[in-house]
């Protein structure tokens, strides 16, 4: 998945450091982080379909242990 960041800007915090990408940013992040999304951020995610639902699934996994409904 590649993710361009349009406004705002979007951290991800792994086991060892910090990543951080601003508005005209474009990366890609591997498994293991957590996401940090700043108010009034807007990105944009490309990825194929079977890709995109595999990450759903996860998302949606960690919402629900979070207690999310």
């Amino acid at each position: 998945m590649t993710v361009v960041v349009l406004k705002g800007k979007v951290s991800f915090v792994f086991p060892h450091h910090k990543e951080t990408f601003e508005a005209g940013d474009a990366y890609y992040v591997p498994s293991g982080h957590i996401p940090v999304h700043y108010t009034e951020t807007e990105i944009v995610e490309f990825s194929p379909t079977d890709v995109l639902q595999e990450t759903i699934k996860v998302v949606m996994s960690n919402l629900q242990r979070g207690g999310a409904s």
